[in-house]
């Protein structure tokens, strides 16, 4: 069975049977009252950015971000590999300024955007696969990039898709380098962790 194939049932599974805990079928990491500080930084960042194309991926079961309040100019690209999540999201969610679409982040090109969020992810996949996903960001032309990063971190352990751990994206094999801000998105077990925003 091919890599992209593994993880489209990895994680399809994971979110059929809800298998993380939580509000969110896409984690603890994604309900209401974890992400209600995130939610207030990351509006304050896009007001002042003013993204033509906000792109999210993956995107989880939006059950959060429908709560942020975007530009009124910006449109909303949210991407993930759980096709049939991508179907209802369709169904529910999509409007002239919000669309839905199913990716790979691991093997599939971002779209030209203007800003990239990459929450929660990183850290369920194997190191090759997280730093594929870095690698698209640096051979892209979007000028930001932010993700979920453990800045107290020491080193970057590997794992099998699906499981869990926190990353440091300055650290190899990502080397990133400290961010140019970091949005607040710390969690009980990690209050330290946050969205780090890289900068072309």
């Amino acid at each position: 069975m091919s890599g992209d194939i593994n993880r489209s049932a990895i994680f399809t599974e994971i979110w059929r049977k809800h298998i993380w805990p939580g509000q969110s079928r896409s984690g603890p990491g994604s309900g209401l009252a974890r992400t209600a500080p995130l939610r207030a930084a990351l509006e304050a960042f896009l007001e002042r950015e003013q993204p033509h194309l906000f792109y999210d991926a993956p995107c989880g079961d939006f059950l959060w971000m429908q709560h942020v309040k975007l530009p009124a100019h910006t449109h909303f690209l949210a991407a993930d590999i759980v096709a049939p999540m991508i179907e209802e999201l369709r169904g529910r969610y999509t409007t002239p300024t919000r669309t839905f679409r199913v990716a790979d982040i691991v093997i599939d090109t971002p779209p030209p955007c203007d800003v990239w969020l990459c929450r929660e992810s990183l850290f369920h996949l194997t190191l090759t696969d997280a730093q594929a996903v870095v690698n698209h960001w640096r051979a892209s032309t979007i000028p930001l990039f932010l993700a979920t990063t453990s800045p107290t971190i020491a080193h970057n352990q590997d794992i099998a898709t699906g499981a869990w751990r926190p990353l440091n994206l300055e650290l190899a094999p990502f080397n990133l380098g400290p961010p140019s801000e970091m949005l607040p998105d710390g969690a009980p077990t990690d209050p330290h962790k946050c969205i780090g925003v890289w900068r072309r």
